[in-house]
């Protein structure tokens, strides 16, 4: 139903450090296996197909809705956009996260480099594929939930210490509700909270 789109993009909504975040984050895709009996199907509507939304999805309007959008109005849309429903909703937990590697790199920890982003996605399935000279021979589906679960227990100091910074920018920001400001960082030393 997606067949020419350049990406899929998933709204998820956890909290977090006695906060609520709303994350948009792109998917690999889904395992087939892991979806059936569980993804919801479109269910006729007369002479077209409509996906009956989960109130959980039809409320993100409200979980949107104390968003400030900087004046200037709308973004212009490309000529020629069309939006039309298909497909179907799938859970979460059928989703992953793709990465393919050189034969050379078979004894990287590409999953280690990978859990942080598998953590802040929620994505609990990793698929790791080495190919040489193109062909893909070695491929394997692995369950990373545990690891992911693993991963947030050994990093809590790295994750309270996010928390506290998100805390802080909050704090800077209801200050001077006005004010645009920039974070920057080089790779050393402090992070930088500047005016935009």
């Amino acid at each position: 139903d997606v067949r020419g789109s350049q990406c899929h993009e998933r709204l998820l909504r956890y909290n977090f450090g006695d906060l609520r975040f709303l994350l948009r984050a792109s998917a690999d895709g889904y395992m087939r296996n892991a979806a059936s009996g569980r993804a919801h199907h479109p269910v006729s509507n007369g002479d077209k197909e409509t996906s009956k939304i989960p109130e959980s999805i039809s409320t993100v309007t409200e979980w949107l809705g104390d968003t400030f959008i900087a004046p200037g109005g709308p973004t212009n849309v490309a000529a020629g956009l069309k939006v039309r429903n298909g497909g179907t909703l799938v859970e979460q937990s059928c989703l992953f996260e793709l990465k393919t590697r050189s034969l050379r790199k078979k004894e990287e920890d590409t999953l280690g480099e990978e859990l942080p982003r598998l953590w802040a996605r929620q994505v609990p399935n990793f698929i790791l594929a080495h190919h040489e000279k193109g062909l893909f021979e070695d491929i394997k589906e692995n369950d990373v939930s545990a690891k992911v679960n693993e991963w947030e227990k050994s990093h809590q100091d790295d994750l309270s210490r996010l928390a506290a910074l998100v805390h802080h920018i909050i704090d800077i920001l209801r200050k001077e509700p006005h004010r645009k400001i920039e974070l920057c960082y080089d790779g050393e030393g402090n992070l930088e909270v500047r005016e935009a």
